[in-house]
């Protein structure tokens, strides 16, 4: 999992699963730093699209083709500790860190 992280990369870990990566974390001078986060709710992908809606248009309108005027869906992932957004019109679909959209 360590190498796996870039620098200044976050990643989500599980816990009981990683214990031995935090482990490695925690030591002294290791260069990491840990901050704990918790998904106190199940739907926490409709209030990434509310709390981040307007970066996300900012975002659409200048990093694709989408247009306007077709429905677009975008559903928000995490895998192997990275969140990903991954947009779709029906017939095109991006995926994309999702800090690219809400940066």
């Amino acid at each position: 999992m360590l190498q796996k992280l870039g620098p200044k990369e976050g990643k989500a870990i599980r816990i009981p699963a990683d214990a031995q990566s935090i482990q490695q974390m925690l030591e002294v001078n290791s260069g990491y730093r840990i901050f704990i986060n918790l998904f106190r709710e199940e739907k926490w992908n409709k209030r990434m699209l509310r709390m981040y809606e307007g970066k996300i248009i900012n975002y659409l309108r200048s990093n694709t083709t989408f247009k306007r005027k077709n429905p677009i869906d975008i559903l928000f992932t995490l895998e192997h500790g990275r969140v990903w957004a991954v947009i779709t019109d029906g017939n095109t679909q991006k995926k994309v860190r999702a800090i690219e959209l809400i940066a």
